[in-house]
């Protein structure tokens, strides 16, 4: 078979090439056209999934300032006689900068899948609650896992500056890698700041990437529901346990009138 000479094939490809340059306006134009279009609607509809899942915060938020008023949560006999809590949960109440604050504590321990005698690692799941008399001004959470194998740690850290509104766009996350994690010497031990103090606001929500949305829907309500579930439970257990002594007082000093 014999080849065209490469003089032959230049006409074809600078024809090729004219007609591609000459069409490309028209398609993008009407790609630009179209795109915006549906890009608009759907828009509007993560904009609305955002408000109504807001909407759910806020009412979950509603729920904790309840628990944490209703049960009398931020109260000295709280504070001086709480001594059961429940399983794998420590409380405390202490004060920083940033005001008074009562702080509970879940842990899980990691698993190594081949050997689930063989503890692999832990996940803290703290939470704080900062207030003012019976009033929560703020919420933080932080997520943490440490792995012992390579000595390494992933946390992230979430504050709520205003639990009481409506809006999420200023709550703030900041994700930290933590590389030889209990390694004292600097040189050594590194922090990888993946996402710093970033706004929920800032963080995307297009159609292709609707991360806000998620956060709020896939993070924020399920957690939201775990700090209300575990400040219920410490309260409910509290109780419980001042009427079971005050109970048993009482049957004690009903036997007592027979003697």
């Amino acid at each position: 078979m014999h080849r065209k000479p490469l003089f032959l094939l230049l006409p074809l490809i600078a024809f090729a090439i004219s007609a591609l340059s000459f069409n490309s306006p028209a398609i993008f134009a009407q790609t630009e056209a179209q795109g915006p279009k549906g890009d608009t609607l759907t828009s509007k509809e993560i904009e609305q999934e955002g408000v109504q899942i807001n909407k759910q915060i806020m009412a979950i938020n509603k729920d904790i300032l309840a628990v944490v008023k209703d049960y009398k949560l931020t109260t000295d006999d709280l504070k001086k006689n709480i001594r059961i809590v429940p399983f794998q949960t420590t409380i405390k109440y202490a004060d920083n900068d940033k005001g008074n604050y009562l702080e509970v504590e879940r842990h899980k321990f990691i698993r190594n899948p081949l050997n689930i005698h063989k503890i692999a690692g832990i996940k803290k799941k703290t939470f704080r609650v900062y207030y003012s008399g019976d009033t929560v001004t703020k919420l933080e959470m932080s997520i943490f896992e440490r792995y012992y194998d390579d000595n390494s740690a992933v946390q992230v850290d979430i504050t709520d500056p205003s639990p009481g509104d409506e809006q999420t766009d200023d709550i703030t996350f900041t994700h930290n890698l933590l590389v030889n994690y209990t390694i004292q010497n600097e040189k050594f031990r590194k922090t990888v700041k993946l996402v710093d103090n970033k706004k929920l606001g800032e963080i995307q929500n297009n159609t292709a990437f609707p991360i806000r949305n998620q956060l709020r829907r896939d993070f924020l309500v399920p957690n939201l529901i775990f700090v209300n579930n575990v400040l219920l439970d410490v309260a409910e257990t509290y109780y419980k346990g001042k009427k079971d002594a005050e109970s048993l007082m009482l049957d004690f000093l009903g036997k007592s009138v027979d003697y």
